[in-house]
């Protein structure tokens, strides 16, 4: 994954610069299905919030029924302790509410710079089957549970079971992903992604002449200096992975094709910090690279300040959402920029990340805004790949020809990289301090990097580091297979 700039070969499509048929702005206005449970949520919870004067009421009645249940039992000897408990259903506070001192938002938005959507109580289980599939499949299996929740991570806890942590990334000797909880961990209901030091762990000496193993196996060893797909040796000049990164995925646990995903996040705050928020293709069916596609729901860097030729913010105040697929010659990444208002950055609050996949298109949107579609305006993803040139069709065969290659199962990659040289830190941006490595200078960049880190370390404040999630959702399509 590393990186995540167009390499010097592909084709790169701004929304802006495509040749549209109609405005961006209408991709706000297709049928938005989790919007809808959105909305049926808060309206639920938000008469028995504390902090509504009806839900108060209602509060004080159930507690005094309970009250009055608890006498009668306990006076009629029934099943002596029962009568101190009232039924789950009316438990009121989120674990969260605790932990803030305003009331919580009970709404769906689509300004940037608000929360987007808080839910006055954790969801806790799925809603009961019904006789007619979803054309959403979760692990290949097409839901009964049309227009329903289908799958969900609350993070009451680490579960290892749905996460796996990723080992190494060889495309950059900035960082190297790593499994442990200081690194990656649920806090108060929130999973943490954060990024650390090496030499904390290991000593500041290791990082300059210690060796490194890579490899998922631990009886590998460096079989030759720096191979980075096993190994990394610090020989003075080319020093050892000086952070410690997270990654985690799905990829063993849980895949969907079509359906509508909500992650609810807040960025991380730092310099030359890149969160990963991803669908990857759970197999290689059409080939190699990006035959497969991809799909990046945001693209931003921690910098506060960090600008490009223009004078326009591209740190943590900006995320441009991408769609990607194509071979090696000849990529495509489909992508539109959002900015939000200055000193409101991504990192600053929690904002909704979601993907609209239905079998006709793919929409990114951020707190219900429609950033960038495909395959509109073409009709298929082909067309829009190859633009009307003479290109072999790789997904000819596709069981869905309107949307290969994303008419297979993908699955989600949550997590951080730091600093690097393919790009996505241009050299040519600028900010409060300059730049603390080279691109060009590929063998010493890291160490530039790391001995330059009294610029950039003040901006690593503790857990703000970190890319902080509150829940990831997948709700099935209300399309049927019985109406495809």
């Amino acid at each position: 994954m590393g990186d995540t700039r167009p390499l010097t070969n592909s084709e790169v499509h701004p929304f802006s610069t495509m040749d549209l048929v109609d405005s961006p702005n209408d991709l706000n206005n297709s049928d938005d299905i989790s919007a809808r449970f959105r909305n049926n949520k808060s309206s639920s919870t938000s008469i028995l919030s504390p902090y509504n004067i009806n839900g108060r009421l209602i509060v004080i009645i159930i507690a005094v029924g309970c009250f009055i249940l608890s006498l009668i039992l306990f006076i009629g000897t029934v099943v002596v302790g029962m009568g101190s408990s009232c039924p789950d259903s009316v438990v009121l506070a989120s674990k969260h509410s605790a932990a803030v001192s305003t009331p919580p938002t009970l709404q769906t938005t689509t300004t940037l710079g608000q929360v987007g959507v808080t839910d006055a109580a954790k969801t806790t289980q799925l809603p009961p089957n019904v006789d007619t599939p979803s054309v959403t499949q979760v692990n290949g299996i097409n839901s009964k549970r049309p227009g329903q929740l289908v799958w969900f991570e609350e993070f009451d806890s680490f579960n290892t079971t749905k996460w796996q942590h990723l080992n190494h990334d060889p495309s950059s000797n900035f960082f190297h992903f790593v499994n442990t909880r200081n690194n990656s961990f649920v806090k108060d209901g929130f999973l943490y992604l954060k990024p650390t030091y090496t030499a904390d762990a290991y000593g500041e000496d290791y990082v300059y002449n210690g060796t490194m193993l890579l490899g998922r196996k631990p009886s590998e060893i460096c079989k030759k200096k720096n191979d980075s797909a096993l190994c990394w040796k610090g020989d003075g000049l080319s020093i050892v992975h000086p952070i410690m990164a997270p990654a985690i995925s799905t990829q063993e646990s849980f895949s969907f094709k079509y359906g509508v995903l909500e992650i609810r996040a807040k960025m991380p705050a730092g310099d030359w910090v890149e969160p990963l928020m991803s669908l990857q293709p759970k197999e290689s069916f059409y080939g190699t690279d990006l035959l497969n596609g991809q799909v990046q729901m945001i693209d931003t860097r921690g910098n506060r300040q960090l600008f490009d030729h223009n004078g326009v913010n591209v740190g943590s105040e900006q995320t441009c959402p991408d769609i990607r697929l194509g071979s090696h010659k000849t990529k495509r990444y489909l992508f539109d920029c959002l900015n939000t208002k200055n000193n409101e950055g991504f990192d600053t609050d929690f904002h909704l990340y979601q993907v609209e996949w239905t079998p006709d298109s793919i929409t990114l949107k951020i707190d219900g805004n429609g950033i960038v579609s495909a395959p509109f305006p073409r009709k298929s993803m082909y067309e829009l790949w190859s633009r009307g040139r003479v290109h072999t069709n790789p997904w000819a065969t596709a069981e869905n020809a309107v949307m290969a290659p994303f008419d297979r199962h993908f699955y989600l990659v949550l997590g951080i990289n730091v600093g690097g040289v393919q790009g996505f830190f241009s050299d040519d941006f600028s900010g409060p301090y300059p730049k603390p490595w080279k691109d060009s200078d590929m063998a010493v960049a890291a160490k530039s990097f790391w001995e330059n880190r009294h610029d950039w370390e003040p901006s690593w404040g503790g857990d703000a580091a970190a890319m902080q999630i509150d829940y990831v959702r997948l709700y099935a399509l209300n399309q049927t297979v019985s109406s495809d």
